[in-house]
């Protein structure tokens, strides 16, 4: 859902999986392969996680989910 709202307001937008049932919005990235690590990817890529309420980097979405899931428990 998230990459169907980017792509109405004109961004270039694909979906990245994590798991069977977790899934968010990566912008900016080319089609090409993105480093599995992402605190390496550029900071020109961004990330649209609706399920955790995060929109960040890339690079900074590993801390952030990580902070954010920790706050769950």
């Amino acid at each position: 859902m998230a990459k169907l709202y980017l792509e109405d307001e004109g961004f270039v937008a694909r979906t990245i999986d994590f798991k069977a049932d977790h899934s968010a919005a990566v912008i900016g990235a080319d089609f090409g392969g993105l480093p599995a690590d992402m605190t390496q990817w550029e900071p020109s890529i961004y990330i649209c996680d609706p399920w955790a309420n995060i929109a960040c980097r890339g690079s900074d979405y590993p801390d952030q989910f990580l902070a954010k899931t920790a706050k769950w428990q």
